[in-house]
């Protein structure tokens, strides 16, 4: 009698824990599939986001066919006020990276730039001066995009590739 007992109170369990597991899967997997599908979403945003942000060059585009060109002196840059009271400005080195297969290649890039570096100093003082001290620390990506689509606007589509800080103090 005791092993039978044994044997019920088993198959009893065994029962139960067979109904909440199937409980459980038909609670968690609707969620699960429908975290997956969000974040496929996201990551297929994420994926047009940076090829439509930065075109055919940055992440294509080989080495030999980028002309790096580094501003010679540091450019010192009173920033937007924070609202804190404080004049606040920055202490930039910048490099630049030119598409060598840009039409505008021939008339703007290469040794041509320091024709125009007076112009391009021009173009990331006031983009950068659109920023206050707090923004340039936390989103120096997005100034670097700022100044990147400026040159693209003056130069050409396509000739700057990327804009790099080679040293940045902001005080």
């Amino acid at each position: 009698m005791k092993k039978s007992l044994i044997s019920l109170i088993t198959l009893a369990l065994v029962l139960i824990n067979l109904v909440l597991t199937a409980l459980l899967m038909f609670a968690v997997l609707p969620e699960t599939q429908k975290a997956n599908a969000l974040i496929e979403k996201v990551a297929g945003a994420i994926d047009l986001d940076v090829s439509v942000g930065s075109g055919e060059a940055s992440g294509e585009l080989a080495m030999d066919k980028i002309y790096p060109y580094s501003l010679a002196d540091t450019l010192t840059i009173n920033l937007k006020d924070g609202g804190d009271g404080a004049a606040h400005y920055a202490v930039i080195g910048v490099v630049l990276s030119q598409n060598k297969e840009s039409s505008s290649f021939e008339t703007y890039g290469s040794t041509k730039t320091d024709t125009y570096k007076d112009v391009i100093k021009d173009i990331i003082n006031k983009t950068v001066a659109q920023f206050t001290a707090e923004e340039l620390n936390n989103n120096v990506e997005e100034v670097q995009n700022a100044i990147l689509e400026r040159l693209n606007e003056k130069f050409g589509n396509d000739l700057y590739v990327s804009v790099g800080f080679s040293s940045i103090t902001v005080q």
